[in-house]
């Protein structure tokens, strides 16, 4: 402790931290951390917004990996299979993005964290284009919420790790 009795001048080398320090260690460890952040997609039953029971394990596998690392944010993004109207689709979606984030928040993340992104029908993931006839099990597949995990300001899902 300096006890100062006057005006004077200090010099101090301080050595900070950059947000461009921090994503570059993101960028030269993205592999290993595609890898140990990965969260798969969870899926919903036809016209509902509700978690389902298989998904509940996911979340809850998200949760724990948020509360363990301040850095994570999220960012969701729900879609529907492609029956109904557009603008249904669109808010339905918005419904399943909003019901995962309000998971998140009863478990103890801070919404601030999770980015509710909604498609509605426009991102299928298969040939199950307005009438265009599909089973059931490849409906299911556009029914979903996928995840991106942005550690330190850098989307892992968005980036190439060559």
């Amino acid at each position: 402790n300096i006890t100062l009795k006057k005006d004077s001048v200090l010099k101090v080398a301080l050595k900070l931290s950059t947000s461009g320090a921090a994503q570059q260690w993101v960028m030269n460890n993205c592999d290993s951390l595609k890898t140990a952040y990965y969260i798969p997609e969870i899926y919903y039953d036809l016209d509902k917004y509700d978690i389902r029971s298989d998904a509940k394990p996911v979340l809850d596998k998200l949760v724990d990996l948020m509360k363990k690392h301040p850095e994570i944010s999220i960012i969701t993004s729900s879609h529907c299979d492609s029956r109904a109207s557009r603008e249904y689709n669109r808010r339905l979606s918005m419904q399943r993005g909003r019901a995962v984030r309000n998971y998140l928040f009863a478990k103890g993340i801070n919404s601030s964290r999770v980015q509710v992104d909604y498609y509605g029908k426009s991102r299928l993931l298969n040939r199950c284009a307005d009438g265009v006839p599909c089973s059931e099990e490849d409906q299911q597949l556009n029914r979903r919420t996928e995840f991106d995990i942005v550690v330190n300001g850098v989307n892992l899902s968005r980036i190439s790790c060559d």
